[in-house]
């Protein structure tokens, strides 16, 4: 049975339940970083206006990897330990010369060697109530919304997670204050 959004946990699932590149329903997303700065693109972008208030709740401050939500941070968790959200670890060797990675702090080491071990998590519902939710929030939503939301995850979703964040920390350098990455990403 179709469900309303009713607050930011809603946008959350719903995100995590709209296609994605492949077309299909739940694709995951790839680190905590990217999904931090969906869930803040989503709040800020004026096409979304079904999904802007609701996902407000995610109190955003400037951190070191600039937007940064701790309610976020605390809800994933709750959302982990009732069973509607899973993980999948991941772990994966970068150098300082890739493009395609999801945990900045290893990329953007300036004192790392030149090859680094990093471990990260892929978000995504869980295949039973996790996605049972997702589709009767999805269901909730008018079409338009749902078309839109789709486009969004998979550009957003597949693009390298650096293009990402200089497009974030280049549309709202407010945001950017605390960043321990500024110079990496050359935008100094």
């Amino acid at each position: 049975m179709p469900q309303i959004l009713e607050d930011a946990t809603d946008v959350l699932l719903v995100l995590l339940y709209a296609p994605g590149k492949a077309g299909e329903p739940g694709e995951a997303v790839s680190g905590i970083t990217r999904l931090q700065k969906l869930l803040f693109l989503l709040q800020n972008d004026d096409s979304l206006p079904e999904l802007i208030e609701d996902a407000k709740a995610y109190d955003y401050v400037a951190y070191k990897m600039g937007p940064y939500s701790k309610t976020l941070r605390q809800q994933l968790d709750e959302l982990q330990a009732a069973g509607i959200i899973a993980t999948d670890r991941l772990e994966f060797y970068v150098s300082h010369d890739s493009d395609d990675m999801d945990d900045p702090d290893a990329y953007f080491d300036d004192t790392a060697s030149s090859k680094r071990r990093v471990e990260s998590f892929r978000y995504r519902l869980s295949d039973n109530l996790g996605m049972e939710i997702g589709r009767d929030l999805w269901r909730g939503i008018p079409k338009k919304t749902q078309k839109e939301l789709a486009e969004f995850k998979a550009f957003f979703n597949s693009i390298p997670l650096r293009q990402l964040l200089v497009y974030v920390y280049r549309r709202y350098p407010e945001f950017t204050t605390e960043s321990k990455i500024k110079r990496q990403l050359g935008l100094t």
